[in-house]
């Protein structure tokens, strides 16, 4: 069972009359520019996502529509104190609701040892949904920071993949949730330097075999940022190892983790997850980035969408397959106008995927988003198509 700090319900009550109440104190020092400057910090955006699916199958098109507002709130109370409080409203509806069994169940994940998520409504074809992703209390004195309550603690220095990420495990294709999830934790830093810290975090569970608890050192080095960790991750002792750098003009960045069970004894194989990529900037405006991903138990072969969407993702399990590839490449076409694309490839899974965007700034706070996920398994020495997905969404932020 979850610890309730407070009914969702009430808590939303108390987050929309927060918002209330601090909004003509924005407004008022926003009209006297001597003042001192505002206490309050407030914005958010409202996204519409159009979504089509479809496989070679003639039969299978599928749509579905997402409306999303998000609003993210700050207090800063005293030059050392902040409160926050972030949140996500999420109506979807249509086809994509209709014909995905449990659809309300699957997409209310994300609470940690307080349920802060309610569904308010789920139809037939209609799912409401608000989750309070961020609710913390931060605290800086000198060369201490302190944070209790739920956060994103990002420990992930690689761009695609992030072993190093024992908290706050993410998947690279969820491209509609930028701020990533967060969790209910306490986090102490003490920096020594600007370079050099020590990270102490600690994720409760009201389950004991689904606690987290690590440190992390930070330091540089011949000009190479390094960071070392270890600690309890769920049921498994956990030591890593990242960095960051430069080879020549190239960005060079790396994790690696090694997972050893120590509550079940007749587990006695460990488990690595590493990553490495190369970035690169050139003249013209093009960025290259490369990623590789090792995971030692994963699957040595994939033909089929669900194993890829429906996995449980860990920082030791990142992708469903063992070796995976990924090549991206992006340009600023004109300042208004932006693509990218990514390719996506298994060599022991045999599995392709081809992830083309492009973005376009309607106008100040406007954005519009054509964004393509296509994927492929080998089969018969070709590649057949396993499903795709093409995403509209217009967003405004505030």
């Amino acid at each position: 069972m979850k610890l309730r700090c407070l009914p969702p319900f009430l808590m939303l009550v108390f987050i929309y009359g927060w918002l209330l109440f601090c909004l003509p104190a924005c407004t008022v020092q926003a009209q006297t520019p001597d003042s001192l400057p505002s206490k309050w910090e407030i914005r958010g955006y409202l996204k519409n996502l159009q979504i089509t699916q479809f496989t070679p199958d003639k039969n299978s098109l599928l749509t579905g529509n997402l409306l999303h507002h998000r609003l993210n709130m700050k207090w800063y109370a005293t030059h050392r104190l902040t409160l926050a409080a972030e949140l996500r409203n999420r109506l979807f509806y249509g086809e994509q609701v209709k014909y995905t069994p449990n659809f309300a169940k699957s997409i209310d994940v994300g609470n940690g040892i307080a349920d802060l998520s309610v569904i308010w409504a789920a139809q037939n074809a209609l799912v409401l949904h608000t989750i309070i992703d961020r609710f913390y209390i931060d605290y800086q004195a000198n060369k201490w920071n302190i944070r209790a309550g739920r956060q994103r603690i990002n420990w992930g220095i690689n761009t695609a993949w992030n072993p190093n990420d024992l908290f706050n495990t993410y998947n690279f294709l969820d491209f509609d949730y930028e701020e990533r999830p967060g969790t209910d934790a306490v986090r102490a830093q003490y920096f020594f330097s600007d370079f050099t810290n020590i990270e102490l975090a600690v994720e409760p569970a009201t389950n004991p075999h689904e606690w987290v608890a690590a440190a992390k050192g930070a330091f540089n080095r011949h000009g190479y940022d390094f960071q070392v960790l270890g600690g309890i991750y769920k049921t498994d002792a956990v030591a890593g190892l990242g960095w960051a750098g430069n080879i020549l003009n190239a960005g060079f960045k790396g994790e690696v983790a090694y997972f050893h069970p120590y509550r079940q004894p007749t587990q006695k194989n460990g488990a690595w997850s590493a990553a490495t990529g190369l970035d690169y900037m050139f003249a013209k405006g093009w960025y290259l980035n490369g990623a590789f991903l090792y995971n030692s138990a994963g699957q040595t072969s994939l033909n089929n969408l669900a194993a890829l969407y429906n996995t449980t993702l860990s920082p030791k399990n990142l992708m469903p397959t063992r070796y995976n590839l990924m090549l991206q490449t992006a340009k600023s076409f004109t300042p208004l106008l932006n693509g990218s694309m990514a390719v996506l490839y298994s060599p022991n899974g045999q599995l392709l995927g081809l992830l083309p965007a492009v973005t376009y700034n309607l106008s100040v706070n406007w954005d519009i988003d054509l964004i393509t996920q296509c994927f492929f398994a080998r089969t018969n020495n070709a590649f057949n198509n396993l499903g795709n997905a093409v995403y509209l969404r217009l967003k405004w932020s505030y």
